[in-house]
């Protein structure tokens, strides 16, 4: 590395500042470099980028974890206020250039976006008695959790609807529900029919793939989409099986079998995020408003059974529990 090449901390960008500020808190590469949505070698350029601004290491890397070093909990304290500083600036150039702005770019997973959304602009609320009565113009991007706080950060939308916590300090959350998840199959699919050697279509989630495997049903295929009609269509067309969030396995019109409550097995949160009220126009307020007021105003408890569909149901043969987890799996 080389320590003098006329760099110093007054170079650095954001994304230096971030990605040093990240390490510090995490000690641990990988965690650092997925927060600021980073590979690892761009993430390990970035610090590369601090340390020679620096003039020398800023961090004892150990087999596992790294330590702070002296030399660098120095500058940590003055690069923490330097980026809330950067941060506050860039929220009211923001907040100026997009006053005047109807559109709102909302950000959200796919389910979310497909049956929940449409709720949201139907809780819009109009403007005061006397003001433009307009309602905003809703930009919508879907992608998974981890791609939606990149976006989050870097300015790309103002609100996001995900389903796994950010972990960036500068992004303020709320939870909106909680969810489970139900095993589904094919109407054809009787309550007691062996779900071995079936095929199953499911979401990209590590979660409900880790689910599958522990469940030893050794699967004739495993189709993984985000597209929610080709999962809608491969389990009523081709009699697939699936474990689906609520909020699509309770879609009425969807012609699929509540085979199994997973409620105790995998559920989910999900969550209104955005970058502070600094970043926010007016009519992203009313968005944010509007979100928080659907959901709010959901007739359904999304964690009450359906039916005979709770954790009492005897299971189909050839499907075993499995354990408890809190957290739930993104789609």
């Amino acid at each position: 590395m080389d320590l003098h090449s006329g760099m110093r901390l007054v170079d650095l960008d954001v994304r230096s500042i971030r990605s040093f500020l990240a390490l510090c808190d995490t000690r641990h590469f990988a965690r650092a470099a997925k927060e600021v949505g980073l590979s690892a070698p761009a993430f390990t350029r970035q610090i590369q980028r601090v340390e020679e601004a620096a003039g020398g290491p800023l961090f004892a890397r150990g087999s596992r974890d790294v330590e702070l070093l002296p030399r660098g909990a120095l500058i940590l304290p003055p690069l923490k206020r330097a980026l809330v500083a950067l941060v506050e600036a860039e929220g009211l150039l923001s907040q100026r250039s997009r006053a005047a702005s109807d559109e709102v770019r909302l950000g959200c997973v796919v389910s979310v976006g497909a049956f929940f959304v449409p709720h949201v602009l139907d809780a819009l609320e109009p403007h005061a008695a006397g003001e433009d009565d307009e309602a905003p113009r809703v930009s919508l991007c879907e992608a998974i959790s981890q791609a939606l706080q990149v976006l989050l950060l870097n300015g790309d939308i103002d609100l996001a609807l995900h389903v796994e916590p950010f972990e960036a300090p500068d992004v303020v959350s709320r939870r909106l529900w909680t969810e489970p998840f139900y095993l589904v199959g094919p109407p054809s699919l009787v309550e007691h029919a062996s779900l071995v050697g079936r095929p199953w279509a499911l979401p990209p989630s590590q979660r409900a793939e880790q689910w599958l495997r522990a469940q030893d049903l050794s699967p004739r295929a495993v189709t993984l989409t985000d597209n929610l009609a080709t999962i809608r269509q491969l389990i009523e067309t081709q009699g697939h099986l699936s474990v689906l969030p609520a909020i699509i396995a309770r879609q009425p019109d969807w012609r699929i079998a509540l085979h199994r409550d997973l409620r105790h097995e995998l559920v989910r949160n999900v969550y209104l995020s955005h970058r502070g009220r600094a970043y926010l126009s007016p009519a992203a307020e009313r968005v944010c408003a509007a979100v928080v007021n659907a959901a709010a105003r959901s007739e359904r408890d999304p964690m009450a059974p359906i039916g005979d569909t709770d954790s009492g149901r005897a299971l189909p043969r050839g499907l075993a529990p499995t354990p408890t987890h809190s957290a739930g799996p993104a789609l």
